[in-house]
């Protein structure tokens, strides 16, 4: 089998992890072992994996990866800060052996009661956008395009943000609660320093992932609705920022204090570059710079809706890379749920979503992809942006997310 994959890198023919996971086990005379994970939160949770013979030098080499790959997506999609927390053995002790309760009710939706003036901030990599809400009412709502990765310090990054809240403050008075989103990347910038300073004394500051927000969104809407049923396993969103952001509600509307590191996962391990295609990837793939990606994405997803077939075929690749990607989510978050659904700019092409599903369907047949539009609005306050043409839901929803869950 091994010796298969050696011919397929030689004839450049990509070596898909989740494929050759699963070819393995199929393989009656591969040796089987077990990796045992410690979330962050302190949960052991533990995964088979089966290991195909190996004879050569070369072999051995190409296994030392799989193993590798197989370490790092483990640890990334369970909390981990690195792969070393994998309690997985090393590839190389592996490769020496190889030689010798009750379910609770579900939650409803979170409303936010009367006049609170809450604030809801997204950071992400091309955008910073703010929501103020009062009560189930829209107060404010700004974005702010950006491209921090010109910034020379910390202040170039904080400094907008802080400015942002501030212009909001000084009409409005203070917060009774604010949550501050942020896209992979932007971890480690303090911004709630500049921050509490509008929110009133007692008020609440929350923090969380883009992914993760995204996810409670879904959840949000439809924990109150008559789809809430589309909930009883769980549901995973994947929104697509500079990074693809991953997040996580389970059947209680819960989701991780901890970012689920999909940008970090190895999907091929016969290349360096075998993580996911981000957004600087898919642009060079089109031959589009990555300093201004907003109007470059919008082009895109123009030229596919036009029928350009370079484009087009782009996309449909983009969504293999997304079906692998979720064929590495199930293996290591669980078999439920096999919801996704898919936010960010490029998704507001129903063309383009479309393209991206069937891409990723090619490859994960068993996974439910949804698109993000008014049919899943149905708090107050998000039926409000999916009635604006201007805020469109794919991109500004998980404000909305955000500010349900400042006040939660």
């Amino acid at each position: 089998m091994i010796k298969n994959w050696l011919k397929d890198i030689k004839e450049e023919r990509p070596l898909w992890l989740a494929e050759c996971r699963q070819e393995a086990f199929d393989n009656e005379n591969a040796k089987r072992i077990s990796i045992d994970v410690i979330t962050a939160l302190g949960e052991n949770r533990s995964f088979d994996l089966a290991l195909p013979l190996v004879e050569s030098a070369e072999e051995i080499a190409l296994m030392s990866k799989y193993l590798d790959a197989n370490r790092v997506n483990a640890a990334m999609l369970l909390g981990q800060l690195d792969d070393t927390d994998c309690a997985m053995p090393p590839a190389s002790a592996i490769l020496k052996q190889m030689k010798e309760t009750e379910d609770e009710a579900a939650a409803e939706s979170v409303v936010i009661p009367g006049d609170k003036l809450i604030c809801s901030i997204v950071i992400g990599g091309n955008d910073i956008k703010l929501l103020l809400a009062q009560g189930e009412d829209v107060r404010r709502l700004l974005a702010y395009d950006w491209n921090p990765d010109i910034a020379t310090e910390d202040a170039m990054i904080i400094n907008p943000v802080v400015e942002l809240a501030e212009l909001v403050h000084n009409a409005y008075g203070d917060f009774d609660a604010l949550c501050v989103v942020r896209a992979t990347g932007f971890d480690k910038y303090d911004f709630e320093s500049g921050l509490k300073a509008f929110v009133k004394e007692g008020g609440t500051i929350k923090s969380a992932g883009l992914g993760n927000i995204s996810a409670f969104c879904i959840y949000n809407e439809l924990a109150g609705s008559d789809a809430k049923a589309m909930l009883s396993d769980g549901i995973y969103v994947i929104n697509i920022d500079k990074e693809p952001e991953l997040g996580f509600a389970d059947a209680k509307g819960n989701i991780t204090d901890y970012p689920l590191k999909l940008s970090e996962c190895i999907l091929r391990f016969d290349v360096e570059e075998g993580r996911f295609m981000n957004q600087k990837a898919l642009l060079a793939a089109a031959n589009m710079p990555d300093s201004n990606p907003k109007p470059c994405l919008d082009l895109l997803a123009q030229m596919a809706e036009g029928g350009d077939s370079n484009t087009d075929t782009l996309f449909r690749d983009y969504g293999n890379y997304l079906g692998h990607a979720v064929r590495e989510i199930l293996h290591y978050m669980g078999p439920q749920p096999n919801k996704f659904i898919l936010m960010g700019q490029l998704f507001e092409s129903d063309y383009v979503f479309d393209l991206t599903a069937l891409g990723m369907q090619t490859v994960a047949s068993d996974a439910d992809v949804i698109q993000i539009d008014e049919g899943l609005a149905y708090s107050p306050l998000m039926k409000k942006l999916a009635a604006n043409e201007a805020t469109p839901l794919a991109e500004f929803a998980p404000l909305v997310g955000a500010a349900y869950y400042a006040d939660k």
